[in-house]
């Protein structure tokens, strides 16, 4: 949440993975974090549980980038 003027901001995060070719999303989460960066992880662990295997490559943008990943 974020204060503005005495009021807050309720937001959320959405995160989606989707297949390449078919574009078929494989999963999907919404968080009320007001960054990326903790959720690139947790959403492969999710494509592996919902697939079955590990994705052979992953793209994303800046936003997913922290030193502790």
């Amino acid at each position: 949440m974020e204060e503005h003027k005495g009021s807050f901001v309720l937001g959320y995060n959405a995160q989606a993975a989707v297949h390449s070719q078919t574009h078929v999303i494989v999963a999907a989460e919404i968080t009320q974090q007001a960054n990326d960066s903790q959720q690139l992880v947790p959403m492969i662990q999710q494509v592996v549980a919902n697939v079955g295997s590990k994705p052979s490559a992953v793209s994303a943008d800046a936003g997913y980038w922290s030193a502790r990943t």
